[in-house]
């Protein structure tokens, strides 16, 4: 009787990685990897290496899987609350907000540096963002400065879920390597993902500078919304400022003038950017 050796499992290697979704279709994105995770590795918790991050101006929206029901072959595929982070502002903060853009108060702005970029036409227009930038760009990046603070502890918390799994990984046959890749998916035709894409690239850059790849995914799918003139011009606007900062060099300046410094040294905000 001749016994055949078994055959040593192969050791795959696997990055850690962190995945966001800006806007609704960041999320239906992020559902789909999510299902993907279920359907190949059984459950989420089985691939900890990999982490979800959902930003978006409409609050319930980040409540649901988009799909039927909030279960994939018995797992729950709905976001966590570390998970996702809403983007918006109730009456009060806008309130609040165009009462400094009035000039009521003595001394400097705290919304100076978001006064200087936002459209005097959209400051009395604005009630509350809640569901939705309803295609407006500006009113998503609103969102965005409003609660850069707690996007950008999200993004770090985020990033440090996936620390720490090597044995783990390593049982499974995977070796975890240096580094991280960071995935951001969005769509240019709305207002959220249209409206905060650069910045979040910069702050991601700001945040991961060393021995980190962030690639964007942007959508544009015109055929969605066909005869939509206003989307078409947001479009535009978007690849138009894209292009401005691949083509030109600029140095990298974060938007958030108020909160973190400027840096340098000219580097762009994508290692590779796909439309």
């Amino acid at each position: 009787m001749v016994v055949t050796p078994l055959t040593p499992p192969q050791i795959r290697p696997v990055k850690r990685t962190l995945c966001i979704g800006i806007g609704g279709t960041g999320r239906d994105t992020l559902m789909r990897l999510r299902r993907f995770v279920v359907e190949h590795h059984g459950t989420l918790k089985n691939l900890p290496v990999v982490s979800f991050l959902a930003i978006d101006t409409d609050e319930g929206s980040l409540n649901t899987t988009g799909f039927r029901g909030e279960t994939y072959r018995g797992q729950r595929l709905t976001f966590d609350p570390n998970e996702k982070v809403p983007i918006t502002m109730n009456a009060q903060e806008v309130g609040e907000l165009v009462k400094e853009f009035s000039h009521e108060s003595y001394g400097e702005s705290p919304f100076s540096h978001i006064e200087e970029w936002f459209p005097p036409a959209l400051k009395d227009a604005v009630k509350v963002i809640s569901g939705g930038a309803n295609g407006i760009r500006p009113i998503g990046r609103l969102g965005f400065f409003h609660n850069f603070q707690k996007i950008k502890q999200s993004i770090q918390d985020a990033a440090n879920r996936t620390v720490g799994h090597e044995q783990r990984m390593l049982e499974q046959n995977f070796s975890v390597q240096p580094g991280l890749d960071i995935f951001v998916v969005g769509s240019l035709c709305g207002g959220t993902g249209s409206g905060i894409f650069l910045d979040l690239a910069y702050t991601l850059r700001y945040l991961f500078q060393n021995d980190t790849s962030i690639l964007s995914y942007l959508v544009i799918s015109p055929d969605i919304y066909p005869n939509d003139s206003a989307m078409q011009a947001g479009v535009y606007a978007a690849l138009k400022e894209l292009n401005t900062i691949l083509m030109m060099g600029l140095f990298l300046k974060l938007v958030m003038i108020k909160i973190i410094k400027f840096m340098s040294r000219r580097i762009s905000p994508h290692s590779i950017i796909l439309i």
